[in-house]
């Protein structure tokens, strides 16, 4: 019998470590604890497929734990748990942890488990894959592939262009139709976009996105600061920085940089992507909007190639 995968729980509330681990141990071996150093060393003496954790937490925060296990075991997937709203929280995950999910609670047990049944598989498949790793390119310097601004402001287009024109091809859509050419035209590999265009929300174009182009790499700009659409983007969009506006031009070079590298490894390695997959938004993406014809185009570059 194949060995259980290993998830690790941790939230400063006993009755929340005892609940997920009656939740998992059936199909998992599950180490519940209370204890932050433990999960640490958890991950550094063994093979450790979920680790989820609380975020707020007296001796440290969830991000800031996430953060330390993927520093140890970057395969390992990372859930947050919690039951409030802090954007800093939320942004940090994103930035920081580079999380799988959010789940807020009180959650769904069936949702739950769902969840972690997919980070359990696919870390399974990671460390399989580690076994033959892919080289992958590791220079920041020299991305290989195009960026696109999608964004109604020529000066932010300008700004990123000024910032690194002079490494990284930087093509600007001030629509979204004019977006889906340079993307069908070009090979983009990072796509840096608002929430928002034309005073319209573009999230449900962002998510459809991600779903049908999985190796493509999306930073986030923008204003907003509602908690709610962005545990959205995490979960449903899987969007790699967020970074609210006005951006200062080094945290936009140093987090393209990094979409970048990012994006070269989800290209040389298909299991990698699958880190990536997004939850379904449950909304209707093929009828009159913007998000139809994103399937559309994926259908047409699929018919394409089989052409």
């Amino acid at each position: 019998m194949p060995e259980k995968p290993t998830i690790v729980c941790i939230d400063d509330e006993e009755r929340i470590v005892r609940s997920l681990n009656i939740l998992l141990k059936t199909a998992y071996n599950v180490i519940a604890t209370t204890n932050p150093r433990e999960v640490l060393d958890v991950v550094k003496r063994e093979r450790v497929h979920v680790v989820v954790s609380d975020q707020r937490m007296p001796e440290v925060t969830g991000v800031d734990l996430l953060r330390e296990v993927r520093a140890i075991s970057p395969l390992t997937m990372r859930v947050l748990l919690t039951g409030y709203s802090d954007l800093a929280a939320i942004v940090g995950s994103i930035n920081d942890g580079e999380i799988f999910r959010f789940i807020s609670k009180p959650w769904d047990a069936d949702e739950f488990r769902k969840t972690i049944d997919q980070a359990a598989s696919i870390a399974n498949e990671l460390f399989e894959q580690s076994r033959h790793p892919v080289a992958v390119a590791t220079d920041n310097k020299a991305p290989n592939a195009d960026l696109l601004v999608i964004d109604d402001s020529e000066e932010v287009f300008k700004l990123i262009e000024g910032a690194l024109g002079r490494r990284v091809r930087v093509h600007w859509a001030n629509n979204l139709d004019a977006a889906f050419e340079i993307i069908e035209r070009e090979k983009v590999g990072v796509v840096v976009s608002d929430v928002k265009l034309g005073g319209a929300d573009i999230t449900l174009a962002l998510k459809t996105l991600k779903r049908h182009a999985p190796h493509l790499v999306t930073v986030v700009l923008a204003w907003f600061h509602d908690t709610k659409q962005l545990i959205e983007l995490i979960n449903q969009a899987q969007i790699y920085r967020f970074l609210p506006k006005p951006v200062r031009p080094h945290m936009l070079e140093t987090a393209v940089d990094s979409a970048m590298a990012r994006y070269r490894q989800l290209s040389a390695s298909p299991v990698l992507a699958k880190a990536h997959v997004v939850e379904s938004s449950g909304a209707e993406e093929t009828t009159g909007s913007f998000s139809s014809r994103v399937v559309s185009f994926f259908q047409r570059i699929r018919e394409r190639a089989r052409a």
